[in-house]
């Protein structure tokens, strides 16, 4: 489990190559493992790491990964539904927009069942909250 909190801490980091490196490598895991669908990483990690994932995605420091983080988000709901997605990214909304801009991006936050609705979902919530963020102040 220590590897794994490890992998998260990582995508905080600056540098590029290490955050590309250890998408990667977490997603072949997860292909080859099913990790995601594992009690120890579901019950313990993975809401940390939809909010650290969606966390990168909304900064923008990674935009040449998007799509690998959008999949991989993806792929960490796929089978636990809304709760394990929903509340984790709802959360980091609220603490980081104004009530207002809350309100109006949270309502349309929504579980997509396939990649590529839910893709766009994702971006449109973020460019929404940028875009509200970036018009109040």
């Amino acid at each position: 489990m220590r590897i794994l909190q490890l992998y998260g801490e990582s995508f905080v980091l600056t540098d590029f190559n290490v955050i590309k490196q250890n998408l990667l490598a977490l997603i072949d895991l997860h292909d080859k493992h099913e990790l995601f669908q594992k009690g120890l990483f579901h019950f313990n990690l993975k809401s940390n790491f939809v909010t650290v994932l969606f966390e990168l995605l909304y900064s923008g420091r990674v935009n040449l990964l998007s799509e690998d983080i959008e999949e991989l988000l993806f792929s960490l709901t796929e089978n636990h539904g809304q709760e394990f997605f929903m509340r984790p990214v709802l959360t980091y909304l609220e603490s980081h927009l104004t009530p207002d801009v809350y309100g109006r991006v949270s309502s349309k936050l929504e579980l997509k069942n396939d990649l590529t609705s839910f893709r766009l979902n994702l971006r449109d919530v973020i460019n929404d909250a940028k875009y509200f963020t970036h018009q109040i102040a």
